[in-house]
């Protein structure tokens, strides 16, 4: 084998582990923030339920014209976050 061959060779090696790191690196990282995005999502739900009392002692001094036009503004607001 001539010694431009085993250096072709030696650099597909090379780019063959290369890219296998990267893709071991890759699957970590999704693994990874699989756990923080349901880590997130179970302290949400748990902060939520802790402040939907007092959020709805606020809405009781709401005249209803309030409440309705709040309900709209929220609604719109929460359609926008799903489009991101």
């Amino acid at each position: 084998m001539t010694t431009k061959a085993v250096i072709t060779n030696n650099k597909a090696k090379r780019s063959k582990q290369s890219l296998l790191v990267w893709l071991r690196l890759l699957a970590c990282e999704s693994i990874i923030e699989q756990h923080i995005r349901a880590k997130l999502r179970r302290t949400f739900k748990t902060i939520a339920k802790q402040h939907e009392n007092w959020i709805a002692e606020i809405f009781i001094s709401f005249s209803p014209t309030h409440v309705d036009k709040l309900n709209s503004m929220l609604t719109k607001t929460y359609e926008s976050l799903k489009k991101i």
